[in-house]
């Protein structure tokens, strides 16, 4: 089986300003995680494919007063149908979660190759939208100022955004398994 991720482009949005975004390839350092979203997020025009849509991949880490099991179970048994039901038909046609797998009493990341450095984030999310259509109106919703408040003041209470990116990517498998 042979996988590939092309990354189109990386949203590094900016701490300071809390206004802008960079758009990186893949091979800059904008990959550490390290900025936190906007209230409003101007975000760029996404070229994609008919039968392909839009994904995108978000990597979290959880507030630090939070066990991996309490992130876990605040993002799956409240964010999750939360955002369900604010955002009904704009919700995305999908929204895959994965969570690293953490050993205790130090919550480090349980690691079968890599550094503990290079996992500075609890979960990874992907996201599918059917169009740009479905792109525009998830994100208008996400800025609004009643539900788009909400969304955001219920992600304070268990994800640490200084420490999250987001980025539009596309999957590619091929094989037979």
């Amino acid at each position: 089986m042979v996988r590939a991720i092309p990354y189109i482009l990386i949203l590094s949005l900016d701490i300071d300003t809390r206004s802008s975004f960079t758009i990186a390839s893949a091979s800059s350092e904008v990959l550490k995680p390290n900025r936190l979203p906007p209230p409003v997020m101007k975000l760029p025009t996404i070229a994609c494919a008919a039968n392909v849509g839009i994904r995108f991949m978000m990597f979290a880490r959880r507030r630090q007063d939070l066990t991996p099991d309490e992130y876990k179970d605040y993002y799956e048994n409240h964010h999750v149908p939360l955002l369900k039901s604010l955002a009904g038909k704009t919700f995305p046609l999908s929204h895959k979660r994965t969570y690293v797998n953490r050993a205790t009493p130090d919550y480090s990341a349980v690691i079968v190759f890599g550094e503990q450095a290079d996992f500075a984030y609890d979960s990874m999310s992907i996201l599918t939208l059917k169009d740009q259509k479905h792109y525009d109106a998830l994100f208008t919703l996400y800025n609004d100022n009643t539900t788009g408040k909400a969304i955001h003041d219920d992600e304070k209470n268990f994800i640490e955004w200084a420490k999250a990116v987001i980025i539009d990517c596309d999957h590619v498998t091929r094989g037979s398994h």
